[in-house]
């Protein structure tokens, strides 16, 4: 792959609305013209005969337990009860009706 020219740098600097000066493009480059071609590098050195790692990602169940019996969402988020009403039934000690009394 080709180096990472200056001129590529300003253009994402543009589109991340990042003001850059000249020494700070060049330093850019520079520094991901590096990061280009380690990954080059990594990507050449691997080799088949490397096993797969075992080891899988689970979700942890008390993540299914919480994904699969949640309420249908609403605008992409979870809809839950007021934290008032929460603390008042799952936390008697912390309910607005026994402040006060001991």
């Amino acid at each position: 792959m080709s180096a990472i020219t200056t001129e590529q740098v300003k253009h994402l600097a543009e589109l991340a609305r990042i003001e850059m000066t000249e020494d700070e493009l060049n330093a850019m480059a520079a520094e991901l013209d590096i990061i280009v071609s380690s990954m080059e590098h990594l990507s050449e050195t691997v080799t088949p005969d490397i096993p797969r790692p075992a080891i899988r990602f689970r979700f942890r169940t008390s993540c299914v337990k919480m994904l699969w019996g949640r309420p249908s969402p609403r605008k992409r988020r979870f809809q839950v009860p007021p934290m008032r009403r929460m603390a008042n039934s799952a936390c008697p000690q912390f309910s607005t009706k026994t402040k006060g009394k001991t």
